[in-house]
């Protein structure tokens, strides 16, 4: 094994409810309606420091890399190892 350091990540999964459904009625204005739903989430990750990853037809997945904690208990442990 080689050597890493730990990154700390919040991950989102945000679902658009009865996506069939609304598919389904709106027909051709369905890629117009899921744009603007992928452009709110891109827009609220951005203004709070995430990143709109992947895109699954109804769910979107964000995420947030959290600071770095500083604890020195974690720090002598990987060190001794």
């Amino acid at each position: 094994m080689i050597p890493g350091h730990r990154i700390n990540v919040v991950f989102m999964v945000a679902r658009v409810n009865n996506y069939i459904e609304i598919t389904e009625v709106l027909k051709s204005q369905s890629m117009e309606f899921l744009n603007k739903v992928a452009a709110v989430l891109h827009s609220c990750a951005h203004k709070w420091d995430g990143w709109a990853n992947t895109n699954d037809c109804d769910k979107f997945l964000i995420t947030w890399k959290l600071p770095e904690a500083e604890n020195s208990n974690d720090n002598e442990k990987n060190e001794a190892i």
